[in-house]
């Protein structure tokens, strides 16, 4: 037994000195590496990698090529793998490059011993590995450089791709940034932003095109973005840019037409004018810009190109003029800068007292400041009433004079029908005296100090007639002056401040809606329809109005929550809503515009009136030119309201370059010098 013991032991050992002596499997293979120089030239490569790395770094930003520094990244990390296999299978001798020996069995006891064919092999697959993930990155990283260099992406994710410009597609819709001022002096923001004001005036009057908002446009005035993203944002496809550089007594305007989608330059032109008579020199430009730019985009030539700017004789006048408008219009004025136009008007009316445009502007400047918070829209009416109709007694044919008085004839109507002002109309008086005054809350505005700036005094006969210049539905789509347009929203913005909206026609809400989109202000156009669908849940236009304001700027999710709230509220079919939902699901724009056309047919075909202006949106969104055109006529025979929609609505875009449209568009207004209303009957 101890014998065998003995044995064993001796057995055991054995092994275990055996297996000292007998290298692992890993220390073999490290061995090896070493033996092939694996690690030699891993070293190398890595300190020629990182020489080679630091030197791309300094010199390829010089050549404007970082995207070759990355190249040189990449193909450093994947030519490491590589590198490593040929130093395995390969060895420099001084008989040149060969395959490595096998190692001595003697020196390694088992390590491993391979063949040539094997190595070979283990190369073959670490190239074709390497050189797909290269490849595959390199197409990659080509094709979003191709991706970036041709296409940008906006603020809203919305990727613009690249397009070329046809000159033979002609240009339907424009937007005209504001015009830059390059002059020393900030001073001169005001000839800019009127020049501004002139050039979209003029351009508006084209019906072959259709210029977006000044509002739509003012949140470009600094900015950033490329003329592509711009374009895109605004829907249009042509852009309007200069900019204004005044030296002394001489003035520079530059103006550029591109086209939005390829960012191409189609004609660019300088005017260099006195400023001697400043207003003068903005309605001459901007004519005659709009002539070059109507002949690149091939409109009809016989259209009357006129500004329709008041303009005075005296050019010291129509400077201060250009000042109170500066004031007056801008994005969100105030108290102050609305009692800083009022002086300037009044500056302006001593220089010319017969300046019509002057008393217009300044009548809605009062009315303006009545309706900021704080103030006394009663007293607002009855002294704007005057200054106004002193404009009129001037100048009976004077748009912006018809557009003030017939917002002061509404309001004078709703405050005779209910109490909307919380008092008694003032009695009418044919005097008023201009005063610089201070700001709401400061006591009453319009309290007298030292400095009278002016006396304004009408004939009495002419003030008799209230309820004369309020507008009917009839003359809703004629266009509205700028001095209008402010009117308009300030007078949207009281109501609503004062909870007013209760209490007034729900049809003229609508309406007044509907000129606030056209004029660019949307939110403000959606509040209001809004809270006209709360307030009268059973006003169906209210609800027609909002969801064609909602398909106007593409927000088709939006038609489909109101139309929920329109079934909840007001009843209505909920199947058909659910229709909606999933057309809306399944094509998009195009599936909403399916439904809204088998919606109004369903409404034709129970005997209800429908609009013929929505039926022919319908139809000209889903391509249907002629049957659109057909609608469009029976609307301008009824005087439709909803006609106001197409200078502005983008609906109909598609519609533009066909003559029939245009001169439908055409017959539907007498140009917009002739901004008056219609006597009521």
């Amino acid at each position: 037994m101890l014998r065998v013991g003995g044995a064993s032991s001796r057995h055991w050992i054995d092994q275990l000195k055996t297996m000292r002596e007998q290298p692992s499997k890993m220390a073999s293979f490290v061995a090896e590496l070493r033996r092939r120089h694996v690690f030699r030239v891993a070293v190398g490569y890595a300190a020629v990698a990182f020489v080679v790395l630091q030197l791309g770094e300094i010199v390829l930003p010089a050549f404007s090529a970082e995207g070759a520094l990355q190249l040189v990244v990449v193909f450093a990390v994947l030519g490491f793998p590589v590198v490593m296999v040929l130093a395995w299978v390969f060895d420099v001798t001084s008989e040149g490059v060969q395959v490595t020996a096998a190692p001595d069995a003697d020196s390694l006891g088992e390590a491993i011993a391979t063949s040539v064919l094997p190595r070979l092999a283990l190369l073959t697959v670490t190239l074709l590995t390497v050189g797909g993930v290269g490849s595959w990155w390199i197409l990659s990283s080509v094709q979003n450089a191709g991706t970036s260099a041709g296409a940008s992406t906006t603020a809203s994710g919305l990727s613009i791709l690249p397009v070329e410009y046809n000159p033979d597609e002609p240009i339907r819709s424009l937007a005209v940034l504001p015009l830059q001022n390059f002059s020393q002096a900030a001073e001169q923001d005001y000839f800019a932003a009127g020049m501004h004001e002139a050039l979209l005036t003029t351009l508006s009057q084209l019906p072959e095109v259709r210029v977006v908002s000044r509002t739509s446009v003012a949140q470009y005035a600094r900015t950033d973005k490329t003329v592509p993203e711009i374009a895109q944002e605004l829907g249009v496809e042509g852009i309007v840019e200069g900019s204004v550089l005044r030296a002394g007594d001489e003035v520079r305007i530059t103006v550029q037409l591109i086209h939005g989608a390829s960012d191409t330059h189609i004609w660019a032109e300088s005017y260099d004018r006195p400023f001697s008579d400043v207003l003068a020199l903005q309605s001459e430009v901007a004519s005659a810009i709009a002539e070059e730019i109507r002949g690149e985009l091939s409109t009809d030539p016989t259209t009357s190109m006129l500004s329709y700017i008041p303009v005075s004789d005296v050019p010291g006048a129509n400077d201060a003029f250009m000042r109170a408008r500066f004031e007056q219009f801008r994005e969100n004025p105030t108290p102050e800068t609305l009692l800083a136009a009022i002086e300037h008007y009044s500056q302006a009316l001593d220089a010319d007292p017969e300046f019509a445009g002057a008393y217009a502007g300044l009548a809605g400047a009062e009315l303006m400041l009545g309706m900021s918070e704080g103030s006394d829209l009663t007293e607002s009416l009855g002294r704007a009433r005057v200054i106004a109709m002193k404009g009129f007694e001037i100048d009976p044919e004077l748009a912006e004079v018809h557009d003030v008085l017939a917002l002061i004839d509404e309001h004078v109507e709703e405050a005779m029908i209910g109490p909307s002002f919380g008092a008694d109309l003032p009695e009418p008086v044919s005097e008023v005296e201009i005063f610089r005054k201070s700001a709401p809350g400061n006591g009453a505005v319009g309290a007298a100090t030292e400095d009278s700036l002016t006396v304004i005094s009408v004939d009495p006969s002419l003030l008799a007639s209230p309820g004369e210049f309020r507008r009917d539905s009839a003359a809703i789509f004629e266009s509205l002056t700028p001095v209008g347009r402010r009117l308009l929203a300030a007078s949207a913005g009281w109501a609503i401040r004062n909870e007013r909206m209760a209490s007034m026609d729900p049809v003229r809400l609508v309406q007044a809606a509907q000129r606030l989109k056209a004029d660019g202000r949307t939110d403000q156009a959606a509040e209001i329809l809004t809270r006209v669908c709360e307030i009268t849940p059973e006003h169906e236009e209210a609800w027609e109005a909002l969801e064609v304001l909602y398909a106007s700027t593409g927000e088709y999710a939006q038609i489909l929550d109101m139309r929920r709230m329109w079934v909840e509220h007001a009843g209505g079919d909920v199947e058909s809503v659910d229709q909606f939902d999933e057309r809306l699901q399944s094509d998009g724009a195009e599936g909403y515009w399916e439904w809204r056309f088998d919606v109004l047919q369903d409404r034709k075909a129970e005997g209800r009136i429908v609009s013929p202006v929505y039926m022919a949106a319908a139809q000209a969104a889903l391509g249907d030119t002629e049957d659109a055109l057909a609608s469009l006529r029976e609307a301008a025979r009824t005087r439709d309201h909803r006609l106001t929609s197409l200078r502005t609505d983008p609906v109909w875009d598609v519609m533009r370059s066909d003559p029939r449209f245009s001169n439908l568009l055409r017959s539907l207004t007498n140009g917009p010098q002739r901004g008056r209303g219609r006597p009521r009957n």
